[in-house]
């Protein structure tokens, strides 16, 4: 978990702000009153503080804050050379959790790759975990950059996140692998990559990657059983397309969490 007690509680006030204050179905209350099955008038938590709930977990597993907004869903994929096998693998989302199979996202800078990995957390994360005996446990789903995977590796504060991370979430997001390139720490990287890899398979756990590299470029660059790895546990989708960084989307300002 990357937020600490102090900071999970003010996102929930600051959400608790945007949200609940400003939700027209329980005027802020957080409640709506339902009558049972038996003519009592119950009293029920408002899909307001539902939002709330999902938006600090989203947070505290890593998901840039950036994609809360409702607006980036799958819809928000207009390319159908994405949306379709994106679709179709949250379609299949059980059954992909369950072979352990991930996605490999490759494509040049800008073209929208962390806007799909965000897309795809936000929509898992509300799922329920039918490995868990508890229907509301949802599953965990780490996102981060592999950059800051590296560096958590050297801070000892941050060892028990790192390893919650590669070992426990049910799936892991890892964005933006190969911008390590070039550095000294190109053999420990791949070292480290590989581990991952190789962790996740033995546990049958999906990993989801992007990378301006292409797979072929990835065993080249790093080594063939990484390579190997992705080829066997992910789909391969070629994010091309125009650079989405340099236009102007139809979004608002305001945050809509």
């Amino acid at each position: 978990m990357l937020l600490t007690n102090e900071e999970r509680d003010l996102e929930e006030k600051k959400n608790h702000r945007r949200i609940v204050e400003k939700c027209s179905i329980c005027n802020g209350t957080g409640f709506v009153s339902k009558i049972d099955e038996h003519g009592y008038e119950q009293s029920y938590p408002c899909s307001c503080l539902k939002k709330v709930n999902r938006n600090v977990k989203l947070l505290d597993w890593g998901i840039p804050r950036k994609f809360l907004s409702d607006k980036w869903d799958i819809n928000f994929i207009k390319d159908k050379n994405f949306y379709e096998p994106i679709k179709k693998y949250l379609d299949n989302y059980l059954d992909n959790y369950d072979e352990g199979k991930g996605l490999f996202l490759s494509g040049p800078q800008g073209r929208g790759k962390t806007t799909i990995e965000s897309i795809i957390a936000k929509f898992l994360v509300t799922k329920p975990n039918p490995d868990t005996f508890d229907k509301h446990y949802t599953f965990n789903v780490a996102f981060s950059m592999y950059d800051d995977l590296l560096k958590w590796q050297f801070d000892k504060n941050c060892q028990d996140k790192m390893k919650f991370f590669i070992y426990k979430s049910d799936w892991l997001i890892i964005d933006n692998v190969g911008n390590e390139m070039g550095r000294n720490d190109k053999q420990f990287s791949q070292r480290f990559l590989e581990m991952i890899l190789r962790k996740r398979d033995n546990d049958c756990k999906p990993v989801i990657i992007s990378s301006n590299y292409t797979i072929d470029e990835i065993g080249k660059e790093y080594n063939n059983d990484i390579r190997d790895f992705i080829i066997q546990n992910n789909e391969i989708i070629n994010v091309l397309g125009d650079n989405h960084r340099i236009e102007k989307y139809n979004i608002d300002d305001d945050f809509d969490f």
